[in-house]
């Protein structure tokens, strides 16, 4: 069985988290987005490699980076296992006799991804009050039938609006003129939101996410193989692996984002920076 084990650094930037591969999947597993059982500080977790719109990572949940008892920035040693067993969610009672009500909605469930069957029973367990647990039902009936797409562009953007209502002023203002001069560098791009942040995608690929926090906004894939390949200097803002970050105190240097986004274009379209 295909399996690996390497050290990396876990990033974390605010509710993001994932684990860097310092190698590429496609020479162990045969391809980039192989399912794999993760295994750190002794604990397992079943994911699947993903691309990010850069270098290749597994996403790291809250619940699986507490159950390491990890915080995010820690170096550590990782294995990776090609994961070959069935991948299946039992759905709750309540939610089969729903989706039975709705006519293809079990059939629609059963061709759903692992991953979008087990956020929506995870999000059902985790309800607190039997509202919230019918509301979390509803909307996974609605997936299941077809009523919903997962990050279809409406949605992306009624989920981008209540993430900005929700940041303080300041942080508000300096990510919508981020994001503005992101679309103004990749006219193209779509609203996207994946990962609970606000992102653009372009020709089907994640072009950036971008984000606020509490004293600076940050964007991401900003490698330090893209700033190299592409002559981008972004000394005097505070980095880490992929991440840039600049701070509320200081206006967004436009300049700046215009190239990092258009060699990101680059990037995703396979071409050279003009």
């Amino acid at each position: 069985m295909a399996e690996k084990t390497f050290t990396t650094t876990i990033v974390r930037n605010g509710s993001v988290c994932f684990i860097p591969l310092t190698f590429d999947p496609r020479d162990v597993f045969g391809k980039v987005r192989a399912p794999v059982k993760v295994t750190l500080n002794g604990y397992t977790f079943r994911s699947t490699i993903a691309a990010m719109g850069g270098p290749a990572c597994i996403p790291l949940r809250r619940s699986h980076r507490e159950a390491a008892g990890l915080e995010g920035g820690e170096a550590i040693d990782v294995r990776l296992e090609a994961d070959t067993e069935p991948r299946r969610v039992e759905p709750p009672p309540d939610l089969v006799r729903a989706m039975k009500k709705t006519p293809g909605a079990q059939a629609r469930w059963r061709s759903l991804s692992y991953t979008n069957q087990r956020e929506a029973v995870e999000a059902i367990a985790a309800a607190k009050t039997p509202e919230t647990r019918e509301r979390r039902i509803a909307a996974a009936v609605a997936r299941a039938s077809g009523a919903a797409a997962k990050d279809a562009a409406p949605d992306a953007s009624e989920r981008i609006r209540a993430y900005l209502a929700a940041l303080p002023p300041a942080a508000r203002t300096a990510l919508q003129k981020l994001r503005a001069d992101i679309r103004s560098a990749a006219p193209d791009a779509e609203d996207y939101f994946s990962y609970r942040i606000p992102a653009f995608r372009l020709d089907g690929q994640t072009l950036v996410w971008c984000a606020a926090f509490t004293a600076h906004t940050s964007m991401y894939p900003i490698t330090p193989a893209l700033l190299k390949k592409h002559h981008v200097d972004v000394a005097g803002y505070a980095t880490s692996k992929g991440t840039v970050r600049f701070p509320l105190a200081a206006p967004i240097p436009s300049a700046l984002v215009k190239r990092l986004v258009k060699a990101r274009v680059a990037e995703v379209r396979g071409t050279k920076k003009g």
